[in-house]
Protein backbone atom coordinates (compact mmCIF):
# COMPACT_ATOMS: atom_id res chain seq x y z
CA UNK A 1 0.00 0.00 0.00
CA UNK A 2 2.68 2.24 0.51
CA UNK A 3 5.04 1.87 -2.25
CA UNK A 4 1.27 2.50 -4.30
CA UNK A 5 1.16 5.36 -2.38
CA UNK A 6 3.90 6.82 -3.49
CA UNK A 7 3.30 6.71 -6.96
CA UNK A 8 0.05 8.64 -6.20
CA UNK A 9 0.76 12.89 -6.68
CA UNK A 10 -1.98 13.88 -4.29
CA UNK A 11 -0.23 11.76 -1.59
CA UNK A 12 3.32 13.34 -2.46
CA UNK A 13 1.97 16.53 -2.60
CA UNK A 14 -0.08 16.59 0.36
CA UNK A 15 2.53 14.21 2.32
CA UNK A 16 5.33 15.18 1.39
CA UNK A 17 7.51 14.28 4.86
CA UNK A 18 6.03 11.10 5.08
CA UNK A 19 6.91 10.53 2.01
CA UNK A 20 10.40 11.34 2.09
CA UNK A 21 10.56 9.02 5.53
CA UNK A 22 8.45 6.34 3.38
CA UNK A 23 11.33 6.06 0.42
CA UNK A 24 14.52 6.54 2.76
CA UNK A 25 12.90 3.30 4.89
CA UNK A 26 12.10 1.08 2.16
CA UNK A 27 15.05 1.99 -0.35
CA UNK A 28 17.62 2.93 2.15
CA UNK A 29 16.65 -0.23 4.04
CA UNK A 30 16.23 -3.13 2.17
CA UNK A 31 17.91 -4.61 -0.85
CA UNK A 32 15.77 -5.05 -3.88
CA UNK A 33 14.29 -8.97 -3.80
CA UNK A 34 14.95 -8.85 0.17
CA UNK A 35 11.84 -8.97 0.75
CA UNK A 36 10.97 -5.20 1.88
CA UNK A 37 7.49 -5.06 0.45
CA UNK A 38 5.93 -8.06 2.27
CA UNK A 39 7.45 -7.64 5.59
CA UNK A 40 7.90 -4.15 6.28
CA UNK A 41 4.73 -2.44 7.58
CA UNK A 42 2.87 0.54 7.30
CA UNK A 43 2.41 2.56 10.66
CA UNK A 44 -0.67 5.32 9.63
CA UNK A 45 -0.21 6.81 13.87
CA UNK A 46 2.72 8.06 12.78
CA UNK A 47 1.38 10.36 10.16
CA UNK A 48 -2.65 10.23 10.19
CA UNK A 49 -3.75 12.64 12.99
CA UNK A 50 -6.91 15.09 13.21
CA UNK A 51 -5.88 18.00 11.00
CA UNK A 52 -5.13 15.18 8.15
CA UNK A 53 -7.27 12.31 8.26
CA UNK A 54 -10.09 13.78 5.56
CA UNK A 55 -7.49 14.78 3.31
CA UNK A 56 -5.69 11.03 3.56
CA UNK A 57 -9.48 9.71 3.13
CA UNK A 58 -9.98 11.46 -0.03
CA UNK A 59 -6.99 10.28 -1.53
CA UNK A 60 -7.64 6.69 -0.67
CA UNK A 61 -11.65 7.34 -2.16
CA UNK A 62 -9.89 8.97 -5.75
CA UNK A 63 -7.66 6.16 -5.57
CA UNK A 64 -10.36 3.64 -5.36
CA UNK A 65 -12.60 5.18 -8.11
CA UNK A 66 -10.22 5.78 -10.81
CA UNK A 67 -7.74 2.89 -10.70
CA UNK A 68 -8.51 -0.38 -11.87
CA UNK A 69 -5.99 -2.36 -9.41
CA UNK A 70 -5.19 -5.72 -12.04
CA UNK A 71 -1.98 -7.07 -11.42
CA UNK A 72 -0.49 -5.64 -14.37
CA UNK A 73 -1.70 -1.88 -13.33
CA UNK A 74 -0.63 -1.95 -10.02
CA UNK A 75 2.61 -3.63 -10.87
CA UNK A 76 3.39 -1.06 -13.62
CA UNK A 77 2.66 1.89 -11.58
CA UNK A 78 4.94 1.00 -8.51
CA UNK A 79 7.48 0.40 -10.86
CA UNK A 80 7.77 3.76 -12.22
CA UNK A 81 9.35 5.06 -8.75
CA UNK A 82 12.51 6.77 -8.99
CA UNK A 83 13.72 4.19 -6.57
CA UNK A 84 13.52 2.25 -8.61
CA UNK A 85 15.10 3.44 -11.74
CA UNK A 86 18.98 2.17 -11.53
CA UNK A 87 16.62 -0.99 -12.32
CA UNK A 88 15.31 -2.82 -15.62
CA UNK A 89 11.59 -1.95 -15.42
CA UNK A 90 10.28 -6.19 -17.11
CA UNK A 91 12.44 -7.29 -14.04
CA UNK A 92 10.95 -4.93 -11.06
CA UNK A 93 7.46 -5.50 -12.52
CA UNK A 94 7.78 -8.90 -12.34
CA UNK A 95 9.38 -8.65 -8.64
CA UNK A 96 6.91 -6.87 -7.55
CA UNK A 97 4.28 -9.27 -9.16
CA UNK A 98 6.27 -11.93 -6.98
CA UNK A 99 6.11 -10.13 -4.15
CA UNK A 100 2.64 -9.46 -3.73
CA UNK A 101 -0.02 -11.51 -4.28
CA UNK A 102 -2.65 -9.00 -5.95
CA UNK A 103 -5.65 -11.24 -6.59
CA UNK A 104 -6.93 -14.22 -4.96
CA UNK A 105 -9.84 -16.07 -6.09
CA UNK A 106 -11.33 -16.24 -2.63
CA UNK A 107 -10.94 -12.69 -1.89
CA UNK A 108 -10.57 -10.52 -4.36
CA UNK A 109 -8.07 -8.24 -5.00
CA UNK A 110 -5.71 -7.89 -1.72
CA UNK A 111 -4.46 -4.57 -2.46
CA UNK A 112 -8.06 -3.12 -3.16
CA UNK A 113 -9.10 -4.39 -0.22
CA UNK A 114 -6.68 -2.70 2.12
CA UNK A 115 -7.56 0.56 0.62
CA UNK A 116 -11.30 -0.07 1.53
CA UNK A 117 -10.92 -0.90 4.73
CA UNK A 118 -8.43 1.91 5.98
CA UNK A 119 -10.84 4.24 3.87
CA UNK A 120 -13.92 2.64 5.89
CA UNK A 121 -11.59 2.87 9.33
CA UNK A 122 -10.64 6.35 8.43
CA UNK A 123 -14.51 7.71 8.00
CA UNK A 124 -15.76 5.62 10.63
CA UNK A 125 -13.42 7.05 13.25
CA UNK A 126 -11.13 3.87 13.80
CA UNK A 127 -9.90 0.18 12.93
CA UNK A 128 -11.50 -1.24 16.01
CA UNK A 129 -13.80 0.06 19.09
CA UNK A 130 -11.27 1.36 21.79
CA UNK A 131 -11.72 0.28 25.65
CA UNK A 132 -12.05 2.94 28.26
CA UNK A 133 -10.24 1.17 31.04
CA UNK A 134 -8.77 2.48 34.39
CA UNK A 135 -4.86 1.73 34.36
CA UNK A 136 -5.15 -0.68 37.65
CA UNK A 137 -6.96 -2.98 35.51
CA UNK A 138 -3.74 -4.04 33.58
CA UNK A 139 -1.82 -4.86 36.72
CA UNK A 140 -1.08 -8.67 36.71
CA UNK A 141 0.58 -11.03 34.61
CA UNK A 142 -0.51 -11.70 31.04
CA UNK A 143 0.37 -13.85 28.03
CA UNK A 144 0.14 -12.88 24.91
CA UNK A 145 -1.75 -15.52 22.18
CA UNK A 146 -1.65 -14.07 19.40
CA UNK A 147 1.23 -12.11 17.64
CA UNK A 148 1.49 -10.64 14.58
CA UNK A 149 5.69 -10.45 14.63
CA UNK A 150 8.44 -11.34 16.71
CA UNK A 151 8.94 -8.69 19.94
CA UNK A 152 12.60 -8.93 20.01
CA UNK A 153 16.40 -7.50 20.96
CA UNK A 154 19.36 -7.85 19.27
CA UNK A 155 20.23 -11.41 20.51
CA UNK A 156 23.60 -11.26 18.56
CA UNK A 157 24.99 -9.26 21.65
CA UNK A 158 23.56 -12.30 24.10
CA UNK A 159 24.11 -15.75 24.50
CA UNK A 160 20.42 -16.30 24.15
CA UNK A 161 18.44 -17.35 20.82
CA UNK A 162 14.77 -16.74 21.06
CA UNK A 163 11.94 -19.11 21.21
CA UNK A 164 9.03 -18.76 19.75
CA UNK A 165 6.74 -15.53 19.33
CA UNK A 166 4.81 -15.45 22.87
CA UNK A 167 5.32 -12.72 25.19
CA UNK A 168 4.99 -12.80 29.09
CA UNK A 169 3.99 -9.75 30.17
CA UNK A 170 3.99 -8.13 33.74
CA UNK A 171 2.05 -4.56 34.78
CA UNK A 172 2.91 -3.77 38.04
CA UNK A 173 2.86 -0.25 39.93
CA UNK A 174 5.81 1.21 39.73
CA UNK A 175 4.82 5.18 41.28
CA UNK A 176 1.47 7.25 41.64
CA UNK A 177 1.70 7.75 37.99
CA UNK A 178 3.08 5.48 36.11
CA UNK A 179 3.22 1.49 35.62
CA UNK A 180 5.87 -0.77 34.82
CA UNK A 181 5.05 -2.71 31.53
CA UNK A 182 7.93 -5.21 31.81
CA UNK A 183 7.62 -7.63 28.47
CA UNK A 184 9.39 -11.02 28.61
CA UNK A 185 10.63 -13.35 25.69
CA UNK A 186 11.41 -17.27 26.08
CA UNK A 187 14.88 -17.50 25.40
CA UNK A 188 17.59 -20.71 25.60
CA UNK A 189 20.91 -20.05 26.49
CA UNK A 190 23.61 -21.78 23.92
CA UNK A 191 26.09 -23.07 25.97
CA UNK A 192 23.99 -24.96 28.62
CA UNK A 193 20.89 -24.91 26.47
CA UNK A 194 18.94 -23.63 29.77
CA UNK A 195 15.46 -22.29 28.96
CA UNK A 196 14.09 -18.46 30.62
CA UNK A 197 12.58 -15.20 29.80
CA UNK A 198 14.68 -12.74 29.29
CA UNK A 199 13.50 -8.80 29.43
CA UNK A 200 12.80 -7.56 25.48
CA UNK A 201 11.45 -4.14 26.40
CA UNK A 202 10.31 -2.50 29.51
CA UNK A 203 8.64 0.47 29.71
CA UNK A 204 6.79 3.07 31.99
CA UNK A 205 3.03 3.36 31.24
CA UNK A 206 -0.21 5.21 31.84
CA UNK A 207 -3.22 4.96 30.21
CA UNK A 208 -4.93 8.44 28.54
CA UNK A 209 -7.96 8.75 26.35
CA UNK A 210 -8.17 5.05 25.38
CA UNK A 211 -4.46 4.93 24.97
CA UNK A 212 -1.50 3.31 26.96
CA UNK A 213 1.12 5.89 26.48
CA UNK A 214 4.68 4.08 26.82
CA UNK A 215 7.40 6.42 28.12
CA UNK A 216 11.02 5.54 29.05
CA UNK A 217 13.24 6.49 31.91
CA UNK A 218 16.89 8.21 31.91
CA UNK A 219 18.05 8.93 35.05
CA UNK A 220 15.24 10.54 37.16
CA UNK A 221 13.48 11.61 33.81
CA UNK A 222 10.38 10.40 32.01
CA UNK A 223 10.28 10.67 28.41
CA UNK A 224 7.48 10.21 25.91
CA UNK A 225 7.95 6.95 23.37
CA UNK A 226 4.66 6.19 21.51
CA UNK A 227 1.17 5.36 22.08
CA UNK A 228 -1.45 2.48 21.25
CA UNK A 229 -4.90 1.69 21.37
CA UNK A 230 -6.26 -0.99 23.77
CA UNK A 231 -9.06 -2.86 22.91
CA UNK A 232 -11.57 -5.27 23.59
CA UNK A 233 -10.70 -5.22 26.78
CA UNK A 234 -13.10 -7.70 28.69
CA UNK A 235 -10.85 -8.39 32.21
CA UNK A 236 -9.20 -11.43 30.97
CA UNK A 237 -7.81 -10.47 27.60
CA UNK A 238 -7.23 -7.49 25.43
CA UNK A 239 -5.53 -6.41 22.77
CA UNK A 240 -2.76 -3.69 21.70
CA UNK A 241 0.26 -3.02 19.60
CA UNK A 242 4.02 -2.86 21.44
CA UNK A 243 6.08 -0.95 19.14
CA UNK A 244 4.42 -1.83 15.47
CA UNK A 245 3.48 -5.44 16.52
CA UNK A 246 -0.19 -6.46 17.40
CA UNK A 247 -0.89 -8.71 20.86
CA UNK A 248 -4.07 -10.48 22.03
CA UNK A 249 -2.71 -10.94 25.94
CA UNK A 250 -4.95 -13.34 28.17
CA UNK A 251 -4.59 -12.80 32.06
CA UNK A 252 -2.38 -15.66 33.34
CA UNK A 253 -3.87 -17.92 36.59
CA UNK A 254 -2.62 -17.81 39.82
Amino acid sequence: MKLYLLSENDFRLLFREECAQLEKEFFGTYKIGGGGIKNDGFDLDRFINDQNSETFATILQKILVEKEFTSDQIAKKIASLAGFAPYDKAAIQKFIKDNLIFNDPQKGNDLKLVFVVVYTALKQGGFYKASDIHPNQLLGEWLSTRETGQLRINYNMTNFMPLGNKIHLIVSRYDDNFLSFSCLAKVMDYDTKEEGELTVRDTLINIQDEYIHHHYLDGENVHFLYKSLIYGFDGSRFETQIDNIGFTFEKMKK
